[in-house]
């Protein structure tokens, strides 16, 4: 399977916007549902559960102590931001759009430093 950066650019912004609608139904609709409606937690013990889990779920696919760094603050400022929008306005229609916007305005920078970061890892072999 291609990795997200390796497709075809306009099929970028498409696999990602799947992707965060995805992981949103998942994390912040499913996820926080459960732990409040079926565990009884409180609002903020559900979005750091969702966070917490979102987070583990992010961080196994990196490869580096700084993209682990990186993804890590960025999975805990998106689940904050979306498991408040959920709280608030009962949809999750709020965070998957930040949660999209986010990660298509910054996986777009992160790629091309992939990218960088490789080439100059081939010129120097």
């Amino acid at each position: 399977m291609k990795s997200v950066m390796a497709m075809r650019s306009w099929r970028r912004p498409i696999a990602i916007g799947i992707s965060a609608l995805i992981e949103e139904f998942f994390f912040r609709g499913i996820l926080i549902a459960i732990a409040i409606d079926l565990l009884q937690f409180d609002g903020w013990a559900a979005i750091m559960l969702s966070g917490i889990l979102f987070v583990v779920q992010q961080a196994v696919q990196v490869r580096t102590v700084l993209q682990l760094v990186l993804i890590s603050s960025s999975c805990i400022a998106i689940s904050l931001i979306g498991g408040l929008a959920v709280l608030v306005s009962h949809s999750l229609v709020p965070a998957l759009l930040a949660h999209a916007t986010f990660v298509i305005f910054y996986g777009s920078r992160l790629g091309n430093l992939e990218l960088e970061t490789s080439l100059r890892a081939s010129r120097s072999h």
